[in-house]
């Protein structure tokens, strides 16, 4: 039999999911507001009941950070 063999031509770069800038699109979006959300709550609970304002912001800003890093460990 003589089949047809088809090519299919990716160009480099093109990503699955729109992004607003290299990175970054809609589902870090949503992972960096649920991520500081949680850091936001925790840290007044430490405001509220420890009254260390510097240990509340470091706290806000390390969850933060963690729930943006976190999406680089689970990409391929």
């Amino acid at each position: 039999m003589n089949q047809e063999q088809q090519t299919l031509h990716i160009p480099m770069g093109a990503k699955p999911e729109a992004e607003w800038f290299p990175g970054f699109g809609k589902h870090q979006l949503w992972q960096i507001t649920i991520g500081s959300m949680l850091a936001i709550a925790l840290a007044l609970l430490i405001w509220i009941f420890k009254s260390n304002v510097p240990f509340a912001v470091v706290t806000f800003l390390s969850g933060v950070a963690a729930s943006v890093l976190d999406y680089y460990n689970t990409v391929e």
